[in-house]
């Protein structure tokens, strides 16, 4: 139980520090982020043809750019973990409609990530976020989600050195290793 208490305070300790980092976006950043829904799902479509006949869906292949994240005025209006996990949620449709690339990189910036590492294992971490979490859950499913997540880890796109990619990059590693 004393482990468990000091995983914990280490992670509330580590997402205070990210909440810190994420305060300094520029202004620039936060209007850019405040896209609407509509307009993110229609920017990041590309359609799809089969046999040069234009299809009725689309697939998404750019990452969904979380509407409210820490550091926004809007987040620190959020009460609790329920009214963050529910600001935090990527349209099903959405979700259902990305490449697997586009879903991970959708998934490592999930403004929660930390949660993950909240618990006595990495595994118990993923597992409990999935269940609040559906592109989590919906990326556990697809078929090249570990191929996905091991070309990012080459690629070093979550490799910087300040907390929050730290986070990332560690949540990446976590989510290879459960995928094995």
């Amino acid at each position: 139980m004393k482990k468990s208490k000091l995983v914990l305070f280490f992670v509330m300790v580590e997402f205070a520090l990210l909440v810190l980092c994420a305060c300094n976006e520029t202004s620039s950043d936060i209007t850019q982020s405040n896209t609407t829904v509509e307009s993110q799902d229609k920017e990041f479509t590309t359609t799809l043809t089969d046999n040069d006949e234009e299809s009725t869906s689309s697939l998404i292949t750019e990452p969904y750019e979380y509407p409210v994240r820490p550091g926004m005025e809007g987040w620190s209006k959020l009460a609790s973990l329920q009214e963050m996990i529910d600001a935090s949620q990527v349209p099903v449709d959405i979700v259902d409609k990305m490449t697997t690339d586009a879903l991970a990189r959708t998934v490592i910036e999930y403004p929660l990530v930390v949660n993950t590492l909240a618990y006595d294992t990495p595994k118990e971490g993923i597992e409990e976020v999935s269940n609040y979490f559906y592109g989590l859950r919906t990326l556990l499913q697809r078929d090249d989600a570990k191929q996905v997540l091991e070309r990012l880890q080459e690629e070093g796109i979550y490799g910087g050195e300040d907390n929050l990619s730290n986070v990332r990059n560690r949540f990446l590693k976590n989510l290879i290793t459960y995928l094995q």
